[in-house]
């Protein structure tokens, strides 16, 4: 019984996009299988979005409960690029060494200390692998 099998690849075009080319192959066992054929072209022009920011905008936090700073992020076609040049992360406007998990899709910082009491901000930039750039920024208390 013949049986589908999809090859995916996925390449930069002029360094701002990326195109997704599916091939469809039949194939069945033993090995037999036609020829590839392109079947549809997928342009990523869209960013990033962000799933979850802590601590969240305008929130009021007790010193205690902000041991770290994160940002989720997903994207529905090329991917998080997981270049370091494509990310950063600032605390009250100086870049903190953030760490990111791809598996989450998480940028993230451990904070060494706590925070002071008062207000905080924390800015962040990603980039999906079609180069579409996602940034933003949560302003916080702590008491």
């Amino acid at each position: 019984m013949p049986n589908t099998l999809y090859i995916i690849t996925i390449r930069k075009v002029a360094g701002l996009s990326c195109q997704l080319i599916i091939y469809k192959t039949e194939w069945s066992w033993p090995a037999t299988y036609s020829a590839l054929m392109p079947s549809q072209i997928f342009q990523d022009t869209d960013p990033p979005f962000v799933r979850k920011v802590y601590p969240a905008k305008g929130g009021n936090f007790h010193y205690k409960d902000v041991r770290t700073i994160s940002v989720i992020v997903d994207d529905y076609l090329s991917g998080i690029s997981s270049d370091e040049q494509t990310m950063s992360m600032k605390l009250d406007g100086e870049p903190v060494r953030y760490a990111y998990q791809p598996l989450k899709k998480e940028l993230y910082y451990y904070l060494p200390t706590p925070l002071n009491a008062g207000e905080h901000t924390m800015e962040y930039s990603l980039s999906d692998q079609a180069g579409n750039q996602v940034s933003g920024s949560t302003t916080f208390r702590v008491n």
